[in-house]
């Protein structure tokens, strides 16, 4: 499927519906422009009122939300500059994580690790959805009218706004206007310590899978000059079906460098075949066998779920390979940048 494609049709047609909605003033009581983007618009909000009936909590929650932002403000900031420094002083090969279009997390896409996919944009606009419905919940709470609220389209949904007086918030009190616009950050904070407590409670029903799923790609070896890529999993080798990390395992322990082997991988749906002939020189970080090398690692979901036990219970800084095994089920190091590693 052609994303590119599909992508640019789609703006074409936003552009045209958004074009005829603008220039023919239709429902211009609900839809409004910034630009190209359009915006989707309510002033029926009389819904915020509803928590003025807990003003007090409300009030104690905007300062509470207030001062967590001050420090945690500073703490990352420090952090940051600290990172500055350990940069300056450690320049890191800008590959993989380190290199630039990786350093911004907005828009998503840009960076390699945080990709356009549905549950990302869902949760962009869910963020931005419940930050904007902080700060209306404390305009009321403080008595500043809300003038309307709504949502953001740029061919998706790509955020929300709420409205409020401005006058009205002119004349605030300067501790209103603070737990005001401090609301929407509190709002964030605590729906991702709700989200992360969520993951702690739901790891336990997880059940870690073997299948070959494959993590990264050695460079300059085998299985990445074959053209396997990672995200894909190993479906057969010369026609035996595999199902697990053991059976690629016990398949290729029986081999010696110099075979040719017929790879099928799954990924998206698709399958392919890659015909690629074993090495037998193995990475120094792996123990040098008999047997040929493809030059894959896989996803450990066991490893990740130990590590995550043991970061719940202390958060130590555990090592990207710990997540990783060889091809033959070993764990290992992260292969060496050249091909993307997810």
């Amino acid at each position: 499927m052609d994303w590119l494609l599909i992508g640019i049709i789609a703006v074409i047609i936003y552009a045209l519906v958004a074009g005829y909605i603008k220039y023919a003033h239709l429902w211009e009581a609900h839809v409004t422009f910034y630009g190209p983007i359009l915006a989707l618009k309510t002033d029926n909000v009389g819904f915020f009122d509803f928590f003025r009936r807990q003003a007090r909590f409300w009030r104690g929650y905007g300062t509470l939300g207030a001062i967590l932002v001050v420090v945690i403000s500073i703490l990352m900031s420090a952090l940051l500059l600290l990172a500055v420094y350990n940069s300056m002083m450690n320049p890191p090969s800008p590959v993989g994580i380190y290199e630039p279009q990786n350093i911004l997390a907005i828009p998503p896409g840009v960076n390699d690790f945080i990709p356009i996919t549905l549950a990302v944009i869902i949760g962009f606009f869910l963020t931005l959805v419940v930050h904007e419905f902080g700060h209306a919940i404390l305009c009321r709470v403080e008595d500043i009218k809300v003038k309307s609220t709504g949502i953001l389209v740029a061919v998706i949904p790509i955020g929300a706004f709420v409205e409020p007086d401005e006058e009205e918030v002119e004349k605030a009190p300067r501790s209103a206007k603070i737990r005001m616009y401090g609301a929407g950050i509190t709002n964030n904070l605590v729906v991702a310590l709700i989200c992360f407590v969520a993951i702690v409670l739901l790891l336990g029903m997880a059940t870690p899978s073997s299948v070959p799923m494959i993590q990264g790609v050695y460079k300059d070896y085998p299985a990445g000059l074959a053209g396997i890529s990672p995200d894909s999993v190993i479906d057969a080798i010369d026609g035996v079906h595999v199902e697990s990390r053991t059976d690629v395992s016990d398949l290729l322990q029986q081999t010696v460098p110099g075979d040719t082997l017929t790879i099928t991988t799954l990924k998206g749906g698709v399958s392919s075949e890659h015909t690629l002939i074993l090495g037998g020189e193995w990475p120094e970080e792996l123990d040098n066998r008999s047997s040929g090398f493809m030059g894959v690692t896989y996803y450990s979901p066991e490893s990740a779920e130990q590590i995550f036990s043991n970061f719940v219970k202390s958060p130590p800084r555990p090592p990207a390979s710990a997540l990783r095994t060889d091809q033959h089920g070993h764990r290992g190091r992260q292969p060496e940048p050249g091909h993307p590693c997810v």
